[in-house]
């Protein structure tokens, strides 16, 4: 194992066969690129374009049949964030003249693209909802986490799509959406999670890890336990079989990167 050391605000890898693109966003929004075409092959593109966000939140959607990059952030006084849209394939220029407000949406937590491109789901607070691909306008779906308990934080703390369900964690409590984003449908789920849940992660085989404060759980046809009794689990991406990296955080601090594999 080793010790992590977190060099971006956030990275977002978009894996093929033998190539992969990763983003990153510095803390004073400048976007940047770096183009692996194989083992041997990595080149540090660099700033590709500058925000005047701090600390943006970034994410990809489907917009009919075009793949899109989206930066998102405060603007000033501004009480909406605003977005700033990118075609994949040129990182250099905005799609829009200036940036987009997202009425309604303040400190975004994230980003949901799902692959049938007939929406794009923006996470604030205890809330998720969908907007049009096109011009950014929201639509009626919508879903707020809301607790009597006045001393939680409602805050949804991490986001997942796998087949086109939505899983939201907010509060040890695992839930499954459809587009709908209703709790009033066939389709929805909800699971009680181990405590200190901070963070999912898709597996291969349509599988989903969730961390917690002593370790990790995986939900496939039911839910179960995988790793227990290590510390918290800060971070967590998919490995390039059937494992998964995940970034433990002790008492002290001090981060450590290890990687799970899956015997079967």
């Amino acid at each position: 194992m080793k010790k992590f050391v977190a060099a971006f605000l956030f990275v977002i890898a978009l894996c093929g066969v033998a190539t992969a693109d990763i983003i990153y966003s510095t803390t004073d929004g400048k976007i940047g690129l770096i183009s692996i075409q194989g083992t041997a092959s990595i080149d540090l593109e660099g700033v590709q374009y500058e925000t005047d966000f701090e600390k943006p939140v970034m994410g990809m959607y489907w917009d009919d049949e075009t793949l899109r990059f989206i930066v998102i952030g405060q603007n000033g006084e501004e009480s909406n964030d605003v977005a700033i849209r990118f075609n994949y394939s040129d990182l250099t220029k905005a799609v829009d003249q200036k940036p987009i407000t997202l009425q309604g949406v303040n400190n975004t937590l994230g980003i949901i693209g799902i692959s049938n491109g007939r929406g794009v789901y923006i996470v604030y607070g205890p809330s998720i909802r969908e907007f049009e691909t096109d011009d950014f306008e929201p639509k009626d779906r919508f879903y707020t986490y809301t607790t009597s308990d006045e001393e939680v934080n409602p805050n949804i703390k991490g986001t997942v799509v796998i087949n086109n369900r939505i899983f939201v964690l907010v509060n040890d409590t695992l839930m499954r959406f459809d587009g709908q984003l209703d709790r009033n449908v066939q389709g929805f789920a909800e699971w009680g999670v181990e405590s200190g849940a901070e963070v999912l992660c898709d597996l291969s085989d349509s599988r989903l890890a969730i961390g917690h404060s002593t370790g990790v759980q995986v939900l496939d046809n039911e839910l179960k336990k995988l790793l227990d009794n290590i510390s918290q689990v800060d971070a967590m991406c998919p490995d390039q079989s059937s494992g998964f990296y995940y970034v433990l955080q002790d008492e002290s601090g001090d981060k450590t990167l290890c990687n799970f594999k899956r015997n079967t």
